[in-house]
This record gives C-alpha cells, sequence and structure tokens, in this order.
C-alpha cells in the first residue's frame, strides 16, 4: 500500500504542476511596445494597469481591443 501510494505521488505530482503551470493559463503580455502603445491611446498608464487600477471601464475595453488587435 505505501508502495502504491509512494509511486502515486511521484506520477501524479508532476503531472499536476505540469497542469497548473501550462500556457493557457498566461496572460497577455502587457510590457511590449505595442501594449504600451495602447495603454497610452486609452489614456492608462502601466503602473496603472498593474496595481489594478487603470481607470474607467471605458478606457480598459478600449486598451485591451487595441492590445489583442492583429498587429
Amino acid at each position: 500500500m505505501k508502495n502504491c501510494l509512494k509511486l502515486a505521488t511521484t506520477i501524479l505530482l508532476p503531472i499536476a504542476a505540469g497542469l497548473l503551470t501550462s500556457p493557457a493559463l498566461a496572460q497577455v503580455k502587457n510590457n511590449t511596445p505595442h501594449a504600451l502603445a495602447c495603454m497610452k491611446k486609452a489614456g492608462i498608464t502601466y503602473a496603472g494597469w498593474r496595481s489594478g487600477h487603470a481607470g474607467t471601464q471605458a478606457q480598459v475595453d478600449r486598451y485591451i481591443a487595441c492590445r489583442d488587435r492583429k498587429q
């Protein structure tokens, strides 16, 4: 029984860790030149974005729409 538990943890732990750090959970980079230019257009500062106090919802929506457009 102990061997099964040890085997399960040595197999399942790395799998779980891999899933939790998968690229699907990653956010879009916000410090690229394109993203920073979009922030400027929307009237948002990088420091404000990082702190969670970027601006109005309209400003945030404009920024995200600009940032997610293909360059």
